[in-house]
């Protein structure tokens, strides 16, 4: 409710319409509001109403085109707020499908943690678990070496010369200094 002037002479009804008219020219701007309510009309050719408001554009005053402007803006917030009210139930769902799933990652997480955290007791223990039941295919490891933890390197390692990962013998770095 910007800046109108209102004419305070007239009487009841005419000054009643001055307000209006004056709180819808500060609420819709002249060439946005005509070009909004000519837009809404167009578009909705096929009701009567429309139509026939649309035939008689030309001749419709400047407060009936920004009364079509702020009906159009109306109709538009209407289908913008149903476009977020369905993005929101969209959301919703994604976050409580997204809840399920985290609390079984982490159900398994606790599991596979313990799980691990059993299986490296066992490894630094140096014991044989119970369900190994072809303990001789098994590699005995040193007590020192069994737990990655308290792995300790050998001075001897280091001199060891290493070996390519790839099995392919043109892969070897011995194998590219015999091409050159």
């Amino acid at each position: 409710c910007e800046k109108f002037s209102v004419d305070p002479s007239g009487d009841g009804a005419s000054s009643e319409q001055n307000l209006l008219n004056g709180l819808l020219a500060s609420l819709v701007s002249e060439t946005e509001g005509a070009k909004t309510a000519r837009a809404f009309l167009e578009e909705n050719s096929k009701v009567e109403v429309c139509r026939e408001l649309l035939k008689l554009w030309d001749s419709l005053k400047l407060e009936t085109q920004n009364v079509l402007s702020l009906v159009a803006q109306l109709r538009s917030l209407r289908m913008y707020k149903e476009r977020l009210r369905i993005n929101l139930q969209r959301a919703e769902e994604e976050v409580r499908v997204l809840f399920e799933e985290n609390n079984v990652m982490h159900e398994e997480n606790k599991r596979l943690f313990k799980l691990c955290n059993s299986k490296t007791e066992y490894d630094c223990s140096g014991e044989h678990s119970p369900d190994t039941t072809n303990k001789s295919k098994r590699r005995k490891i040193p007590p020192e070496m069994s737990c990655p933890v308290e792995k300790k390197m050998d001075s001897d390692d280091l001199a060891l010369p290493k070996r390519p990962l790839s099995p392919l013998k043109e892969n070897s770095p011995t194998s590219a200094s015999r091409k050159n």
